[in-house]
């Protein structure tokens, strides 16, 4: 009995033992379970964390994409399948692809790379960051794309603000110098010019002086139109537009080019002006201008046996054609001036930078870089545009292209070298003692009675002391006040006061618009010449 009882405790213990240790069994496995579960559950969740992630991820092994979340799907233009396997330097633009292999073996790149988008084909700069990850069982890279194309974008605009600020600066600096040499220049080739004319005027048919009187006028006029070029960097500056041909100007200024270069025997200049409707709406000075920079260019570029090649021909321009030039323009007819040489040639780089103030692949000696500038801001202001062709070691040609008209040019026929004559009293205002002296001496030769004044103040004293003034000759510009605020002055006794304004500088903008409104008003540049003052006179003092 006691047998018996024993190993009923004894089987009531052991299975007690037994169903405890299935239940800590059971609770075993349900709390590993859980725990998967949980796991599991924490794992879609990094990995739902990571595929919705704003930022590009991928996870690569042995230069192998493993995994890829939705932002790089999106940023590269593929779906997962075609990413998964691949290397992503596939994607990567060809001229970044060294830069692509350095970044993506460190961890410490701060240097950005350009990927396209296979999709839309659009680019992409972007920034990769590297994480190594070491498991226990398993290692591998992870990698962050951060797309930075805004930023990049930011940058450049800031950057272009700069340089077109800083471009501004230099532009209004040479102005500021060249206006002022200008003006002093212009002084003295009126005070020269002037002179030479006015001996001229009183030597004999017959007298062999006459010949040196004309090389000085000749002198001075190719003086004049040196000292036009610098005032194509003045804000003030006004040309006189008209209806001009480009094939007879063209083929005046390869007469001078082919001076200017004769020393260059090798060197060829041919000329195919094809133009049939050659006429444009422009400044002959201007263009000449811009003729004669080009070709020195030209020529500087050339080696033995060089050509250059000048045409003109007429053509009719679209919108897509026009997307090739440097200039805003509208689609429709042109007259074409091309100049070609088979010299040097240009890089792209060099082409990026040409018209930029300053820039000059010569040497210091040799350039300012300043001409091209000219260039670009004449044919801007005649409202064309430019084309550059250029290959390295295989010459430039360079295309401008001018909007046609078709108004007749206006041939200027040739004035008799005949002072007028006059009894009338005219007031002549300038600063330069010398000018004042010709100018006097000019108008005395005429007949005028001459009162003359230096300054602001003698101006106005001398006319109200003379009321019965008839023509007033100002100089724009002067030390104290202007030639504007002498006329001022005038005009508040004498509103029909008859003025001629006399400029070295430019034709200063508001002077030409009061000139254009008030038939009682002229104006003359620097240097002028004795007979273009006597027409200007006496056609004013006809006018009621």
């Amino acid at each position: 009995m006691k047998n018996l009882v024993f190993y009923y405790r004894y089987a009531i213990i052991v299975s007690s033992i037994l169903i405890l240790s299935l239940l800590l069994a059971y609770l075993h496995i349900y709390t590993l379970k859980r725990h998967n579960r949980y796991i599991e559950m924490l794992q879609e969740d990094y990995k739902d964390l990571l595929d919705k992630a704003p930022i590009a991820l991928f996870m690569q092994k042995n230069n192998k994409i493993t995994y890829v979340n939705e932002a790089l799907v999106k940023l590269v233009g593929e779906t997962k399948e075609d990413l998964l396997g691949t290397d992503f330097k596939e994607y990567v633009d060809k001229k970044n692809l060294e830069l692509a292999r350095k970044q993506l073996g460190r961890t410490d790149s701060e240097q950005d790379i350009r990927i396209r988008n296979k999709k839309n084909k659009k680019s992409h700069y972007v920034n990769i960051k590297r994480v190594n990850i070491k498991l226990a069982k398993s290692s591998f890279e992870l990698l962050m794309v951060i797309d930075v194309t805004e930023r990049k974008n930011i940058e450049k605009a800031q950057q272009e603000i700069m340089n077109k600020n800083a471009l501004g600066q230099k532009l209004e600096l040479v102005g500021m110098l060249s206006g002022r040499v200008a003006h002093d220049f212009n002084n003295l080739l009126a005070g020269i010019n002037g002179s030479a004319e006015l001996i001229e005027y009183n030597l004999p048919e017959e007298s062999s002086v006459r010949k040196y009187t004309e090389i000085i006028t000749k002198a001075c006029k190719s003086a004049a139109y040196l000292t036009n070029e610098l005032l194509i960097f003045t804000k003030n500056r006004d040309s006189v537009f008209k209806v001009i041909d480009i094939n007879l100007v063209t083929e005046s200024c390869v007469k001078l080019l082919k001076n200017s270069i004769n020393n260059y025997k090798s060197i060829q200049i041919e000329t195919e002006l094809l133009a049939e409707k050659p006429q444009i709406f422009g400044n002959e000075e201007l263009f000449q201008n811009m003729v004669i920079n080009l070709g020195l260019n030209a020529k500087d570029a050339l080696q033995e046996n060089g050509k250059i090649l000048i045409t003109t021909r007429n053509v009719n321009l679209t919108s897509k054609e026009l997307r090739n030039t440097i200039l805003k323009a509208k689609a429709g007819d042109y007259v074409e001036f091309s100049i070609e040489d088979n010299g040097t040639g240009m890089s792209k780089e060099v082409q990026k930078h040409i018209f930029q103030p300053f820039y000059t692949t010569k040497s210091k000696d040799e350039g300012t870089g300043l001409g091209m500038l000219a260039i670009y801001n004449i044919v801007k202001e005649h409202k064309g545009t430019i084309k550059i062709e250029s290959v390295v070691n295989r010459g430039t040609k360079f295309s401008i292209y001018f909007p046609m008209t078709n108004a007749i040019v206006e041939k200027d026929d040739e004035k008799m070298k005949v002072l007028q004559k006059t009894d009338a009293k005219v007031l002549v205002v300038d600063d330069e003692p010398v000018l004042l002296g010709l100018l006097k001496d000019i108008l005395e030769h005429m007949g005028a009675q001459v009162l003359t004044a230096k300054s602001y103040a003698e101006a106005v004293t001398c006319f109200q002391e003379n009321q019965d003034v008839d023509l007033a000759m100002l100089d724009v510009i002067m030390p104290d006040k202007s030639g504007l605020d002498v006329y001022e002055e005038f005009v508040k006794t004498r509103p029909e006061m008859k003025v001629i304004f006399v400029t070295g500088y430019s034709k200063d903008k508001n002077i030409t618009a009061l000139v254009s409104k008030n038939e009682t008003l002229d104006i003359i540049g620097k240097p002028y010449n004795i007979y273009e003052i006597s027409d200007k006179i006496l056609n004013l003092l006809a006018k009621k």
